[in-house]
């Protein structure tokens, strides 16, 4: 729930995501709840768009995400085609994200050609009007536990 806190703007278009404790064995399901067309494994990089790929490089640096992989980056097709053209990236999983201790992440994003690009125009201002303060105060507000 704090990457999607924190993805002002919806800038890295983490899906909305609620905290809830359920404990019956019915809800235990982790299919289905976003839809999308395969993941980054199953469909390769050269069709990312650059700005794209920085939004999830961002936000994986911001919420220092250790666990960026190739399973937890989902695409949706936008063109509806079945070749590969105009795709929405959909960054899940971030049950490793503001982690208690600093460990090695892994970034799958790192080897991507995209990511050797700097950022620019609206990144870098997205960047600059981050305000750390302010968002560690309302994760405290929104995530008791943190």
């Amino acid at each position: 729930m704090a990457a999607y806190l924190l993805d002002r703007d919806h800038f890295a278009s983490v899906p909305r995501t609620v905290l809830v404790k359920i404990t019956h064995l019915v809800f235990n399901v982790n299919d289905g709840f976003m839809p999308h067309d395969f993941d980054v494994g199953d469909h390769g990089t050269s069709s990312f768009l650059v700005a794209a790929v920085h939004r999830i490089r961002i936000l994986d640096v911001r919420i220092f995400n250790i666990d960026r992989h190739a399973r937890n980056l989902l695409v949706r097709k936008l063109d509806g085609v079945g070749t590969f053209g105009q795709v929405e990236h959909i960054p899940i999983d971030h049950g490793l994200c503001l982690p208690k201790s600093l460990e090695d992440p892994y970034f799958e994003w790192i080897h991507w050609p995209q990511a050797l690009i700097p950022f620019f125009g609206d990144e870098i201002e997205y960047i600059n009007h981050l305000d750390p303060p302010h968002d560690s105060e309302m994760l405290r507000i929104e995530l008791l536990m943190i």
